[in-house]
């Protein structure tokens, strides 16, 4: 009767493989249910990302990524629209949607709109993804990941969606010391003593392009904290009439260059004085 506990003991001691959650959103493990994985596969044997640009390259990343990992064997790319089972990433304004001739029943999609229809090309289905913006793709890339991931079929598609909101805001509170006030448990993936040296795997993990987003914010911040800086110093200067103590940076420009700026996050606003 020994021999349980034994065993037992020696079960606890195996390492346990068990979900980190840094995945997130993005786990892409092989589609279970074997007779639909090998529909997905009859249907996806070609991927075709129109276009070459830093968001068009992070599609063209993900869907490698994630088709990879959901039909269990690598999608083969193509360079043309010849190919069988294709998928077809491209924008509204490429000669490639051009030459497809499809017509979009939402004429307004906005810029991070999206449309994945199913058609035909070369006597064989294929699946096109297209979208105004390049960020447009991105957003439909993801969602047709997660029609793979959802097991939803994908026989005949006919999506065209866009944000209802167009500025969408997290009530996240992310402190320079990594503590959040509202959000998630635990402390801030983002780095910010470390930024911009250092960049964290996770920010191109979790998002390449709004990373890039996020990165381009930041230099505009840094540069209106030093207008800021340099405006306040002249501001008060008019009332002190004293000279700029020594060992202080000197404005490069006058105060009534500062007031005649604009925010350029927030166009046609201006700071009163």
């Amino acid at each position: 009767m020994k021999i349980l506990p034994f065993l037992l003991f020696l079960f606890l001691l195996q390492p346990a493989y068990a979900e980190t959650g840094y995945r997130l959103w993005l786990r892409y493990d092989k589609i279970e249910n074997q007779h639909l994985l090998n529909e997905y596969r009859q249907q996806l044997k070609n991927l075709f990302v129109d276009g070459d640009s830093p968001t068009l390259l992070a599609t063209q990343k993900e869907l490698l990524a994630g088709l990879g990992g959901l039909l269990g064997e690598p999608i083969p790319r193509s360079s043309n629209l010849k190919s069988k089972g294709l998928l077809i990433f491209t924008t509204f304004n490429s000669n490639t949607f051009k030459s497809l001739k499809l017509a979009v029943s939402k004429l307004n999609l906005g810029s991070e709109g999206f449309m994945i229809k199913t058609i035909s090309l070369n006597n064989t289905k294929a699946i096109v993804v297209a979208a105004p913006e390049e960020i447009g793709v991105l957003y439909g890339a993801f969602h047709f990941l997660r029609l793979i991931q959802t097991n939803a079929s994908i026989n005949n598609l006919a999506i065209e969606q866009s944000p209802t909101i167009n500025l969408r805001l997290l009530n996240h509170w992310d402190n320079l010391d990594r503590t959040v006030e509202r959000g998630y448990a635990g402390f801030s993936i983002w780095n910010w003593h470390k930024l911009p040296k250092y960049i964290d795997p996770r920010y191109e993990d979790y998002d390449e392009d709004r990373f890039h987003e996020v990165k381009m914010l930041l230099d505009i911040q840094h540069d209106e904290a030093v207008w800021w800086r340099n405006a306040c110093l002249l501001y008060f200067q008019q009332f002190s009439k004293q000279p700029i103590p020594t060992g202080l940076e000197k404005p490069s420009k006058t105060l009534d260059y500062y007031t005649s700026l604009e925010f350029r996050y927030a166009p046609g606003i201006r700071l009163t004085w």
